[in-house]
C-alpha cells in the first residue's frame, strides 16, 4: 500500500468486540472476542468467574482493559506469555495515547498516568490468573512516603512500588475532592422537603451525617437495624455488609463478599458483622432520626405491599442471623430503601433523583463524571465536617476510624485547606509582608507619583 507521500505501508484493521450480555438475575456477562471472532476462553473465565463477585462497574472497566492489550498484543503479534520490556513500554504509549515513531494507529482516547497504572494493575492480576510470569510488569522498588505531618512531628513508611508504572502528581492525592458543605446540603435537605421525598431525606441523612456510601445505604435491609449492648446499654446501630442477594450497586466496601449464602456461616464472615467496628454505623437511641427510620420503614412496607405487592418481591433480601425472625417477629427480610413502585431502589434512579435536585439548587455538577459521584460528595462532607466546620475539629486518627479507611493517608486530604481557606491564607500572607516592609510602601509610592 502507496500513502500520499509515495511511501510504501502497511495497513491492517484489528477489531477485538467486547460484548455485554444481560443473564438471569440481572446477570452480566462480557465475552471478548479476537479479529477472527473467536472467543477468548481465559477472559471470559476470569471475568464472569474469577471476579463474579466484584461490582459490575469494576468488572466493566477490567473486561475493557483486558481488550486494550489484546488488541495491542495483536498489532505487534506478540502472544501473551511474551511481554518484554520492549513490549510493555510500547503498550503504555498505546494506552496512554502516544504515538511510537515507526507505526501509526488512530488514538482517540488519551488516558492519565493514574488510569494507565490501573490498567497495569488489572493486566498483573489477569497475567498471576493464568499462572504466567512477566518480569517487566512485575519488578518492584522501594520508596519512602509521608503517611502524616503535624508541626515538627511527622511519621513516614516504606512502600513497594511498580518500576512500570508512570509517576503521577504526587500531590494529586492531597487535592481536596468535590465535597457537599453545610450550606448546599441546607439547599438540598430543603429542596427533599418540598417535593416530600422521605427517601432522599434518609438517604442524604446517612451519607451527610454518617458518611455512608450510595452502595452502603441502598444495601440495607431491615435486618441491619439493630441494637448493640455496649457499655451498660442498648444502642442502635446499622450493619454494613454484603448479601449474595445483593446487586452490584449495593454492595458494602471492605466487607467481605457473599458469592452464596453458603458464606454466611463462614467464621470469618460472622465475625465480621459482629466484632468489627468498621462494619457498624452508631446511631443515637434518643434520636429523632432513628425512630422516624423505623416508621419510615414500616410506613414503605406496608404502602408497597398493599399497592405492589408483586413488585415487593423484588425487595427481598437473604437473611443473614439466625436469630432474625424472633428479633423482628417477621419472616422475610426487605431493603429499606423503595422506589415508588415498590421495588428495591436502584443506584441509577438514586442518581436521577440526585441529579435533579442538584440542579434545582444550583450546585454544578461537573460534566463527564459518573452520576454516582454526586452521591459520594455526600460522604466527602462529612469528612469535611469534621475537619474544618464542626468546632473543634477532631483528629486525623478519630476521622480514619469514621471514615472506615484503611489507610491514614486517605484521611489526611480532608485537612488541607478548602479554595476559599488558601485564597485568604495567600491574601493575608501577602498583606502581612507589605505591611511589615515600610520601605516597600515608599517606593511604590514614589514609583506612582512619577
Amino acid at each position: 500500500m502507496i500513502d500520499d507521500n509515495g511511501n510504501e505501508c502497511h495497513c491492517r484493521d484489528i477489531v477485538f468486540p467486547l460484548i455485554e450480555v444481560e443473564g438471569e438475575s440481572d446477570e452480566r456477562y462480557f465475552m471478548l472476542y479476537n479479529d477472527q471472532w473467536e472467543p477468548i476462553s481465559e477472559v471470559f473465565r476470569y471475568i464472569n468467574i474469577e471476579l463474579k463477585g466484584r461490582p459490575l462497574s469494576s468488572r466493566r472497566k477490567i473486561a475493557h482493559s483486558l481488550r486494550l492489550l489484546y488488541v495491542y498484543l495483536s498489532f505487534v503479534n506478540k502472544p501473551l506469555t511474551d511481554i518484554t520490556r520492549n513490549v510493555r513500554d510500547g503498550l503504555k504509549r498505546f494506552l496512554k495515547g502516544i504515538l511510537p515513531g515507526t507505526y501509526e494507529y488512530h488514538l482517540v482516547t488519551q488516558r492519565t498516568n493514574a488510569t494507565v497504572n490501573a490498567y497495569l494493575s488489572y493486566y498483573r492480576q489477569y497475567l498471576d490468573f493464568m499462572d504466567i510470569s512477566c518480569k517487566s510488569l512485575s519488578r518492584m522498588r522501594s520508596v519512602t512516603i509521608n503517611t502524616y505531618a503535624q508541626g515538627d512531628f511527622t511519621m513516614s513508611q516504606e512502600v513497594m512500588r511498580y518500576e512500570s508504572n508512570y509517576s503521577v502528581n504526587p500531590h494529586k492525592e492531597d487535592f481536596l475532592p468535590a465535597f457537599i458543605s453545610p450550606r448546599e446540603f441546607a439547599k438540598l435537605w430543603e429542596i427533599a422537603r418540598r417535593h416530600d421525598d422521605s427517601t432522599a431525606l434518609f438517604m442524604m441523612y446517612l451519607m451527610y451525617c454518617h458518611g455512608l456510601r450510595r452502595g452502603e445505604c441502598l444495601g440495607i435491609t431491615v435486618e441491619d437495624l439493630k441494637t448493640i449492648y455496649c457499655d451498660g446499654k442498648y444502642i442502635p446501630v446499622i450493619v454494613l455488609r454484603n448479601r449474595a442477594s445483593d446487586r452490584d450497586d449495593q454492595k458494602a466496601k471492605n466487607r467481605l463478599a457473599a458469592e452464596t449464602t453458603l458464606i454466611y456461616n463462614d467464621a470469618d464472615y460472622i465475625s465480621q458483622y459482629k466484632k468489627d467496628p468498621y462494619s457498624r454505623i452508631c446511631l443515637v437511641e434518643n434520636d429523632e432520626f432513628y425512630q422516624q427510620l423505623l416508621e419510615y420503614v414500616e410506613l414503605s412496607s406496608e404502602n408497597a405491599i398493599l399497592n405492589h405487592y408483586e413488585n415487593y418481591r423484588d425487595a427481598v433480601a437473604d437473611i443473614v442471623e439466625k436469630d432474625f425472625g424472633t428479633r423482628t417477629g417477621l419472616d422475610e427480610n426487605h431493603y429499606i430503601f423503595l422506589n415508588r413502585k415498590g421495588k428495591r431502589l436502584s443506584g441509577q434512579t438514586w442518581d436521577y433523583t440526585l441529579k435533579k435536585y442538584f440542579k434545582e439548587a444550583g450546585i454544578p455538577i461537573v460534566q463527564g463524571h459518573r452520576e454516582g459521584n454526586l452521591s459520594h460528595r455526600f460522604r466527602h462532607g462529612f469528612a469535611m465536617l469534621h475537619a474544618h466546620f464542626m468546632k473543634p475539629v477532631i483528629s486525623p486518627q478519630d476521622l480514619q476510624k469514621l471514615m472506615r479507611h484503611r489507610s491514614i493517608r486517605s484521611t489526611m486530604k480532608y485537612y488541607n485547606l478548602t479554595p476559599e481557606e488558601e485564597v485568604k491564607m495567600k491574601e493575608d500572607l501577602q498583606r502581612s509582608i507589605y505591611e511589615s516592609m515600610d520601605y516597600l510602601k515608599v517606593s511604590f509610592e514614589k514609583y506612582v507619583s512619577e
